[in-house]
């Protein structure tokens, strides 16, 4: 969230810390109002719609100079065999 805010245009909530707990992982971001795309009427949730397709295609094009990602961290999930 941090690299996108960074490196976009797109909003996105601050991430206040994160951390891992009990093998679960927590984000703490900042609460942002707003409204369900269900509440909006046909002609509002159609420039939403465009929005979110402007922002995908923004998100497709962005590159990190990191192999494994912005973080640098590479992960492979694990298997029960």
């Amino acid at each position: 969230m941090k690299f996108i805010a960074e490196h976009t245009n797109i909003p996105v909530p601050k991430l206040h810390c994160c951390f891992e707990d009990d093998s679960a992982v927590y984000l703490i971001m900042e609460y942002v109002e707003g409204i369900g795309m269900n509440k909006l009427e046909e002609g509002e949730r159609k420039v939403v719609e465009k929005e979110l397709e402007v922002h995908l295609e923004t998100m497709k094009k962005l590159k990190s100079k990191f192999w494994g990602g912005p973080s640098g961290i590479v992960s492979c999930p694990t298997r029960n065999i």
